[in-house]
């Protein structure tokens, strides 16, 4: 008898942390790289978490997935799409605000949550709709910290060294917040299997 391994909301919670620190790093990179094209930031942001995330949370995955490899797709498909669809919206009504982009995050969340229900985790686990909600919650928490880091940009409050070191903390705690939220969200969906 083959047993399936176990999954682990801590390994989870640290593969989704190190997948948002590479994206963030991605990003930087694809920033400077992409700059003379003067390509759209969200997309770039989008694309740079969602396959760094992506793949992380596919290493582990593929131990208890059929075509565990779509996650990547789905997830940077999940995030791009919306993010694309808000950069044609404001360029449409002339808009442009570097932070505008945050409330449409868990709006892709639950876009990433459902097509990766539709698509992977329907056909192979029951109560596989509970992952729509994780993603969504998962997302929703991320956004409300990096809120918290512009609060002070927001309220034209001085930026000093303590406000640089609270950003970084702010940052490095997006990952973790994703990963224990979702990762609580696929332990639950996993009890569900059908194979």
């Amino acid at each position: 008898m083959v047993t399936q391994p176990s999954f682990s909301v801590l390994r989870w919670t640290v593969f989704t942390t190190i997948g948002f620190i590479a994206g963030v790093a991605l990003l930087v990179f694809l920033s400077a790289l992409l700059e003379p094209l003067k390509l759209d930031d969200y997309s770039i942001i989008g694309f740079s978490l969602a396959l760094t995330i992506g793949l992380m949370q596919w290493l582990l995955l593929r131990k208890h997935l059929k075509n565990a490899l779509n996650w990547v797709g789905l997830y940077i498909a999940g995030v791009v799409i919306p993010l694309l669809l808000l950069a044609g919206l404001l360029k449409l009504l002339s808009f442009r605000s570097e932070f505008i982009f945050l409330p449409i995050i868990p709006v892709g969340a639950l876009f990433i949550g459902y097509l990766q229900y539709r698509f992977l985790l329907k056909g192979n686990l029951n109560h596989a709709k509970r992952w729509i909600i994780y993603s969504f919650l998962g997302w929703l928490v991320a956004v409300i910290i990096t809120l918290t880091m512009l609060l002070p940009v927001f309220l034209h409050l001085p930026i000093n060294k303590y406000f640089k070191i609270f950003n970084l903390v702010a940052l490095i705690l997006c990952g973790p917040a994703i990963g224990i939220i979702t990762g609580i969200g696929m332990a639950s969906v996993l009890k569900g299997k059908k194979f």
